[in-house]
């Protein structure tokens, strides 16, 4: 198992409400065992995850974790012996495993039935959920089913309709909704130091996820790797069929060293297409890529709305296929060949 290392527990963004719940929860004594996380990448999932493991281990009394005490310090820094995360497994050649394991999922169960070691409640925080071997999830459904005294199990999914429905209806489900671009862009520019015209930039590219916004803040590379990708999906578009050919082979050589890489692409080509949809319907101000509103305005042109709605739902589809181990390099090609040709090329 692997810990979440940082150097201090970073601001929570976007989730008052969901925290306010928490702590009256926790004040009541009524936590759940298990709570399933749900929301995009970067959303804050594992931020609020670790908050809850210091809300049941904090030894102040209040309405929420002190941020003060050993307990919140350890779990903060990601060196807590009862606070476990458990993901993607490690293979062989370095890359990241396609599903979590049975073995894993068993590791769990094993670590579950001992008592606390330092704190008062053992925790484990599930990542990629939806990830789980069948296999896994059947086990993991042993451990909800009877769970131990003292341990809370956190789930982080971002898509719940890959999970069991035996598995979600033990949990308590807790959706993370992406904050308003007004709102992130303002958080951005007060407590991070970003001028105005770059934080309304990140805040929009970011999808209102403050995890990957502050990290843009942080890191010029993470922002210009971001805007690369963008360039190559907008250039898709416009691509003739061996160009899109030869992208999809390369992504699906990629997805089975790094999965989480391909997901970012396909999400980077879901908000291209839902900012074209966005502009055919009338309202573009609402993009999320509108430093492109020229290339955007050139595109939609080129497509109507059935074609733009269609082709989200093909990718929709694709990321399922992909999910379900379909063979990468096939779903990758039948997804270009959908997707409708625009501008000069389609000309």
């Amino acid at each position: 198992m692997r810990s979440l290392i940082g150097a201090e527990a970073p601001r929570i963004y976007g989730h008052d409400g969901v925290l306010k719940m928490l702590h009256t929860a926790a004040g009541a004594d009524r936590l759940a065992h298990a709570y399933l996380l749900i929301g995009p990448p970067h959303v804050g999932k594992m931020t609020v995850a670790f908050h809850l493991a210091q809300l049941v281990n904090c030894e102040s009394p209040g309405p929420g974790p002190c941020q003060a005490c050993s307990q919140c310090a350890r779990i903060a820094s990601g060196h807590h012996a009862d606070v476990q995360v458990i993901g993607l497994p490690v293979n062989d050649d370095g890359g990241l495993g396609t599903q979590i394991r049975i073995e894993q999922v068993r590791d769990l169960r094993k670590q579950a039935s001992l008592r606390p070691y330092e704190g008062k409640t053992r925790v484990f925080i599930l990542e990629d959920v939806e990830l789980l071997t069948t296999e896994a999830a059947n086990s993991l459904l042993k451990h909800l089913e009877e769970p131990p005294p003292n341990v809370l199990l956190t789930l982080l999914a971002a898509n719940e309709y890959a999970i069991l429905p035996t598995v979600l209806s033990r949990c308590q489900r807790i959706e993370l909704s992406a904050m308003p671009f007004a709102l992130l862009e303002q958080a951005l520019t007060r407590d991070h130091g970003v001028d105005g015209k770059r934080a309304s930039l990140i805040s929009r590219l970011s999808g209102g996820c403050p995890g990957w916004a502050i990290s843009a803040a942080r890191d010029q590379a993470v922002l210009d790797a971001r805007l690369e990708a963008l360039d190559e999906q907008v250039s898709l578009a416009e691509a003739d069929l061996p160009t899109r050919f030869r992208f999809a082979n390369s992504l699906g050589n990629a997805f089975y060293r790094d999965r989480p890489r391909v997901r970012g692409v396909l999400d980077i080509c879901r908000t291209w297409w839902m900012d074209l949809l966005l502009c055919l319907a009338g309202v573009p101000d609402q993009a999320v890529n509108i430093h492109l509103a020229g290339k955007l305005d050139a595109h939609a042109q080129d497509l109507t709305v059935r074609q733009a709605h269609t082709f989200l739902n093909h990718l929709s589809r694709a990321r399922d296929m992909l999910e379900r181990n379909v063979t990468p390099r096939i779903v990758l090609e039948w997804l270009m060949l959908k997707m409708p040709m625009l501008g000069r090329q389609a000309a």
